[in-house]
């Protein structure tokens, strides 16, 4: 059951791939290596050592990915609205939740979660917006303790966000498109029920069609909100997730 809250072990290229899929639209990306960098001239800056065992790794990793199809590329691995709602879920960590810090980079189209290992052995954060994926994590090669409250949103997400800042220069910034299939309800954030648009106590959530809340008796038709503002989630404190 705890593998809900990410108890099973994975590295950082197959959850920046997985990452990668959401910001897809839900298609899968195929990951590769930068083996060599070159300046104008062919002089080589940067090359693969044979020897690097790391290199090694990572192109395992990539082999499964390699030999996907075009037909399995193209695929959808989710619904066009499941892959939203995650995505506006996530967009509620950075508005609202623990990756608050990625505020500082003043855009609407990010979404990420933070994460942090028992005993803050690993920290990661990881976010995307409909250009670029990333992912960080934060620990020793041989698990252990990295101090206290060293967090994904304390050590993972300024390195994030520094990465960010730089690479999404060269990208407009645009939002999350909202596909067929999904609808909006204004929400009472105590009792998660449906309310009055414009409620002290309510804000506008996504929700599949036919699943959201049904409105009581005593709200009026009409009032139901049609337009999409920013998310208005709680606040939420709580570092470890």
């Amino acid at each position: 059951l705890s593998l809900a809250l990410g108890s099973a072990s994975v590295t950082p290229l197959q959850v920046v791939s997985a990452y990668a899929t959401l910001a897809n639209g839900g298609k899968k990306s195929r990951p590769y290596l930068i083996q060599s960098i070159t300046d104008r001239d062919g002089n080589y800056i940067a090359k693969e050592e044979s020897s690097c065992d790391l290199c090694t790794v990572l192109d395992q990793e990539t082999r499964p990915f390699a030999n996907l199809s075009e037909a399995e590329l193209s695929a959808p691995s989710m619904t066009a609205a499941g892959d939203f709602l995650i995505t506006s879920m996530m967009q509620s960590v950075i508005t609202s939740g623990t990756g608050r810090k990625a505020l500082v980079l003043e855009r609407s189209d990010l979404a990420g979660k933070t994460g942090t290992t028992n005993e803050y052995r690993d920290a990661w954060f990881s976010g995307f917006n409909p250009d670029v994926a990333t992912s960080v994590w934060v620990g020793y090669d041989q698990p252990s303790y990295l101090g206290r409250r060293e967090s994904g949103a304390g050590a993972a997400l300024p390195v994030w966000v520094d990465h960010m800042r730089e690479v999404l220069k060269d990208f407009p910034e645009r939002p999350f498109p909202r596909p067929a299939g999904v609808t909006t309800a204004f929400i009472d954030k105590s009792s998660g029920q449906a309310t009055r648009a414009g409620s002290p106590n309510g804000y506008l959530e996504f929700f599949r069609v036919g699943s959201g809340p049904r409105a009581s008796a005593n709200i009026a038709a009409g009032q139901a909100a049609t337009s999409v503002p920013g998310t208005a989630a709680e606040t939420n404190t709580e570092d470890l997730f």
